[in-house]
């Protein structure tokens, strides 16, 4: 039986059947008036009019127009429909949705995923009571609607319209291999059918190998364009390490533009209840940027950061999440060993000025002097960062304090501008079991420097501790003049940052344990440099100071819906507290298990947004950001009829939504098109072959 797939398009190609006769009738030969007779063209007219030649038209007349016929019922799909499958011999097929955030794109009151919806429906209403299927949603971890093939049309609706949001990719190469098992259990080669929009991320590597060879696959294409526009944030990131309250944070927010137009927009980025920064950008087509922005910071603990742009057609994207740890407002230790001198061009003065150069404490640390000659274990506990300038001899209980305060984590900045120093130095060496990375000899004063001082010759800007000299700033460092420094050299324990003209170690930096020792050969006294009255001195003791900690950033990872997250926190204080979801609904599928003194959470994510676990002071004892997948912001689809040729083997077609397909005759019909063309072939060369010009005869 003959089956036409295309049959609603035979209203436009029915008049092309009237173009033989219009040409058979301006051929046709109508009687000549010659003013002289000729017994040749009297000849000719005799013959064209006579019964043989006029049958001789009406017989190419009718070939012609059979043999267009022919190829317009080529383009209608034709099939060959197949009697129907007994019982024992059941159809079988299966259905991959696409259920991923590039379906989701509004366009004139649809979506690809509503499109797709629509199509599945028709699919299932024209299946007959023995046909038998499975729907699979793929996503980020493609599911089936069943174990085994089954008739419950209504549940697969129903499983697909109870889905969660779609916010992720799709894995489509993990669906076929589900599709694949399943394969195995039908009793016959089964159909495939594919819904999506083909955006190309999602297929650039989907792989066929697992299905069956006997299978046939289906692509229907639910996109209304291969080049959908749309914009979106792509990440945020800290161009810090450490972010202390009362001070402000420097965020890189990185836009997209997945269109074929320039776009110009506004971005704003800040914490939730603050205000918010805005910044006006502009993207070429196709292209990415980022846009720099500084946020005021008030509040210490983790805080909920976020970055968005406005709405467009595709809005998941359009916000971004990100969760900062900020530290309290915390004290420094400044050691000096002349703590009781006051004089101006002492280094303590300039030092305490650069630590918090606001009034009244205003500013990120709070400078606290302590005479190094007496300090203790004690004092070293209350702070994580120190600064130390003229150290005396260190007393053995002394030199102990300092290593165990950096092997816990602690950040020291040591400048060499005391008489002990090279004692100093070999003392906590032996402690540590380590070599410090300078070894100092001689200290040199301004009569033993050649032009009375001495320049910085070589700079690793790439040091976390001199990032503020890259670029244009470099030229800072030459303006540098050193008058006092110590013979020094280089130990095989640390890294050189900076070096003087004569290759003198002038800055190194190594790890004690957990914590980071910063070594100046230099001070920053009056008398010693002019390094305090250069306008940069307190933005670079603030830079190191910040940057001390590396170990423990601010920026904590944000995750991908449909990840699952596994986090902890004391027992004791999130007694009778519980998890929400962005939405504000307390998370039942999350699963709590004591370890110790700790309680661990794993949960599944299902939104984007902050997932919190919030103490009656309403700090976050658990807060996580949770973004859509950036891949799916560039909605380019690939061509799905380069997916036959991935497929091999395979029995393939490829079909488009708007050509009103129907499923019925796929699922029972072969092809039958190719016979229709070689048969209008053949027409044509039997009218070639049977009517050559004829010999005129009266």
């Amino acid at each position: 039986m003959l089956h036409f797939l295309q049959l609603s398009h035979v209203f436009f190609l029915v008049p092309v059947l009237i173009v033989p006769l219009i040409i058979h009738w301006l051929n046709q030969r109508h009687p000549r008036r010659f003013r002289f007779s000729s017994v040749d063209q009297l000849k000719k007219t005799m013959a064209g009019r006579s019964k043989p030649s006029r049958w001789r038209h009406y017989i190419m007349l009718l070939l012609r127009t059979l043999a267009l016929l022919l190829l317009l019922l080529a383009f209608l799909h034709p099939l060959f429909m197949q009697q129907a499958a007994p019982q024992r011999n059941l159809r079988h097929t299966i259905i991959l949705l696409d259920h991923s955030l590039s379906m989701t794109y509004q366009e004139s009151g649809s979506s690809p995923q509503k499109r797709a919806l629509q199509e599945l429906r028709r699919l299932l209403d024209q299946m007959t009571p023995q046909d038998r299927f499975n729907l699979i949603l793929v996503n980020r971890q493609p599911t089936p609607a069943f174990p085994d093939f089954s008739t419950n049309r209504a549940g697969a609706l129903r499983f697909v319209e109870t889905a969660p949001e779609a916010l992720a990719e799709a894995d489509f190469s993990a669906a076929n291999a589900i599709a694949a098992s399943l394969a195995v259990q039908a009793s016959s080669a089964p159909d495939v059918y594919y819904f999506s929009d083909f955006q190309r991320k999602n297929w650039s590597n989907v792989r066929f190998d697992a299905l069956p060879e006997n299978c046939r696959l289906h692509f229907v294409n639910v996109a209304t364009s291969s080049e959908r526009g749309n914009q979106s944030v792509q990440e945020i990131s800290l161009d810090q390490e450490v972010v202390i309250e009362g001070g402000s944070v420097d965020c890189k927010v990185r836009v997209a533009n997945h269109s074929p137009q320039a776009w110009q927009g506004k971005v704003e980025a800040g914490f939730q209840d603050l205000p918010l920064a805005v910044k006006d950008v502009s993207i070429a087509p196709w292209s990415e940027t980022d846009v720099m922005m500084t946020l005021p910071v008030r509040h210490h603990g983790m805080l909920r950061m976020f970055a968005r742009i406005p709405r467009d057609a595709l809005t998941a994207d359009n916000q971004r999440h990100q969760v900062i740890r900020v530290k309290a407002r915390e004290p420094v230790v400044l050691l000096d060993g002349n703590a009781n001198v006051t004089d101006f061009g002492e280094p303590r003065t300039f030092l305490t000025t650069a630590v918090n150069p606001y009034n009244q404490n205003q500013g990120t640390y709070i400078p606290r002097a302590v005479d190094a000659k007496t300090f203790t274990r004690s004092i070293l506990s209350t702070t994580t960062r120190v600064v130390a300038c003229r150290l005396p001899a260190l007393t053995d209980e002394q030199a102990n304090a300092i290593v165990a305060y950096l092997r816990n984590g602690g950040g020291m900045l040591w400048f060499l501008d005391g008489r002990k120093d090279a004692e100093n130095l070999a003392k906590l060496s032996a402690i540590a079991g380590n070599a410090m990375p300078l070894r100092v000899t001689q200290k040199l004063s301004q009569d033993d420097l050649k032009d009375g001082a001495m320049k910085v010759a070589y700079a690793d800007v790439n040091s976390r501790f001199l990032r503020l000299f890259q670029g244009e700033r470099m030229q800072n460092l030459n303006l540098l003049e050193f008058y006092e420094m110590y013979r020094a050299a280089a130990t095989q324990n640390g890294k050189i940052l900076l070096r003087y003209a004569d290759e003198t170690p002038a800055m190194a930096e190594c790890n004690v344990g957990l914590g980071s020792l910063v070594i100046c050969n230099f001070s920053v006294a009056e008398a010693s440099s002019n390094l305090a009255r250069q306008r940069l001195f307190p933005v670079w003791i603030h830079e190191i100071l910040l940057r001390m900690n590396h170990n423990n950033g601010s920026s904590m990872d944000a995750f991908t819906v449909g990840e699952s997250i596994t986090g902890q926190a004391w027992a004791a204080e999130t007694l009778g507290l519980s998890l929400k979801d962005p939405s504000g609904e307390v998370m039942k599928s999350a699963k709590f298990s004591p370890q110790g003194d700790m309680l661990r959470v794993t949960f599944p994510t299902k939104q984007a947004g902050f997932y919190r676990m919030t103490a009656s002071n309403q700090q976050d004892l658990m807060c996580y950001a949770v973004n859509v997948s950036k891949e799916e912001s560039d909605l380019r689809s690939i061509d799905p009829t380069v997916l036959p040729q991935r497929a091999g083997d395979h029995l393939t077609s490829s079909h488009e939504t708007n050509s009103q397909i129907d499923f019925s005759a796929i699922m029972r019909g072969s092809p039958a098109y190719h016979w229709f063309i070689l048969a209008a072939l053949a027409i044509l060369l039997l009218e070639t072959c049977l009517f050559k010009k004829p010999r005129t005869t009266s």
